[in-house]
């Protein structure tokens, strides 16, 4: 599936391909949500979980780098650099 179509998907459908079809990444805490970027094919998607109750609030898709700005400033490269 392309971007185009997953973003025409509902809510449901959207969460439902990214569990099956992507890996997990990282997670970030964002106010009342953790945030869980996946690399689904050739595009990024958000799962957006209320901590509260860990239910589903989101799901976006992109291929913009820069929503990817909050995740690399979670990377320490000085680990990367030390390999």
């Amino acid at each position: 599936m392309n971007l185009y179509h997953f973003l025409h998907q509902n809510h449901k459908q959207r969460a439902a391909y990214t569990r099956a079809k992507g890996e997990l990444l990282i997670v970030r805490e964002s106010g009342a949500y953790n945030i869980c970027l996946y690399s689904v094919e050739n595009f990024f998607a958000e799962v957006w979980h209320r901590i509260a109750d860990n239910e589903i609030e989101l799901v976006r898709g992109f291929r913009s780098t820069h929503l990817l700005a909050p995740y690399l400033e979670m990377i320490d490269l000085d680990e990367l650099v030390s390999i």
